[in-house]
């Protein structure tokens, strides 16, 4: 799901996270990311969770168009 939300928020690529991390100013990227609100703790883990995945991973659509096309 965080793939997906990361769509939504307009996350679309891993290697843009940082920067996107430093200088988001919309509440729902901010708390996506870890830097606002504890919904990490809400949830049992630390609150850059969703941060980490889209870095490590990259958003849903990344993985779309990465994977699709090595058919």
């Amino acid at each position: 799901m965080a793939m997906l939300e990361a769509e939504v928020l307009g996350i679309h690529a891993s290697q843009h996270v940082d920067e996107i991390k430093k200088s988001a100013t919309n509440p729902e990227v901010r708390g996506f990311l870890g830097l606002e609100e504890n919904f990490g703790k809400k949830l049992g883990v630390d609150n850059e969770w969703a941060y980490r995945i889209v870095k490590e991973v990259g958003s849903y659509g990344e993985n779309y168009d990465k994977y699709s096309s090595a058919r």
